[in-house]
């Protein structure tokens, strides 16, 4: 399964606004079974999808690059399956 590691949309003002948290956090939250969301698993996932955001948001704008972030990105991906594997059950 192909999963974003960040969501991004247009403000008003033309400035990019993450919309990360509300996908990939609070509305993959409602999918889950509260079980789910008790587990070190899904703690991980919000940790990690929040420390990432911002990094995405810089290479967007062309202030980073996400190649940098090759480790953070497969500890994501490895936390995404512990997550997957939990939902499973």
């Amino acid at each position: 399964m192909l999963v974003p590691i960040c969501v991004l949309a247009i403000a008003p003002d033309n400035s990019f606004e993450s919309r990360t948290s509300h996908y990939l956090v609070e509305s993959f939250a409602n999918m889950l079974d509260p079980a789910v969301l008790g587990s070190e698993a899904w703690k991980e996932w919000t940790q990690r999808v929040h420390a990432i955001d911002s990094r995405c948001l810089d290479a967007f704008q062309g202030k980073g690059n996400l190649h940098a972030c090759n480790d953070a990105i497969k500890e994501l991906e490895e936390t995404y399956r512990r997550v997957k594997k939990e939902a499973d059950r």
